[in-house]
């Protein structure tokens, strides 16, 4: 299918020439998932990461690269706040408190906002070409309700699903989850057992608005 592949586990479909909205959801303390969309795409990149010690990183970043913009808080299914459980020993936390970094100790918990992806569609003036998702469980339930007609108005979605990491979940709720990107016309494409691309072949990843 021709993917754009690069470290450590990402892949894209080439988007068609344009300027690229890009949404990089559960950045950690490195936007290496955006960096290289910036560079190869010139793509427009907004980073969506509600944990506090990753702050200065990520706004450091957006002051270096005017194609950056960085939003601290976590993905649900419906906008406010929610408690949010930072592992001060691992990269990344999570909104669950069974996750595996969390449960192993020593974590701060504490409030955050909380965006949809509709918020994010809003955002980034009606349309997003490339979606990255990673929340350490929230994925589940953000792509099971997501709305056909915000699925529409995104080009492609890479996914870094969590069941084995949060034990709550399984197989079959990464399937449930999948079920509405599948009926929007997604194609998936899972190629190491956690990471699944949904695009369009043939449409290069971008969607009319």
């Amino acid at each position: 299918m021709g993917l754009y592949r690069w470290s450590p586990n990402y892949a894209v479909l080439p988007p068609r020439a344009g300027e690229l909205r890009v949404v990089d959801i559960g950045v950690g303390d490195d936007p290496d998932f955006a960096k290289e969309l910036a560079r190869v795409f010139n793509a427009r990149c907004l980073l969506v990461d509600p944990t506090r010690r990753h702050s200065s990183v990520l706004e450091a970043w957006c002051d270096r690269e005017p194609r950056f913009e960085y939003l601290q808080a976590a993905l649900g299914s419906a906008s406010g706040n929610m408690p949010f459980f930072e592992s001060r020993r691992d990269v990344s936390g999570s909104i669950f408190a069974s996750h595996r970094n969390i449960a192993a100790g020593d974590f701060e918990r504490y409030e955050v906002p909380v965006v949809t992806l509709d918020d994010l569609v809003q955002r980034m003036d009606g349309r997003i070409d490339v979606l990255k998702i990673d929340v350490e469980g929230a994925e589940f339930d953000v792509l099971a309700r997501a709305r056909p007609d915000t699925l529409r108005l995104i080009g492609q979605i890479l996914v870094e699903f969590h069941d084995g990491t949060v034990p709550e979940f399984s197989r079959q709720d990464r399937d449930r989850a999948v079920r509405p990107l599948m009926a929007g016309g997604f194609t998936a494409i899972e190629y190491n057992g956690s990471d699944v691309l949904f695009c369009r072949p043939g449409s290069n990843g971008r969607r009319r608005t």
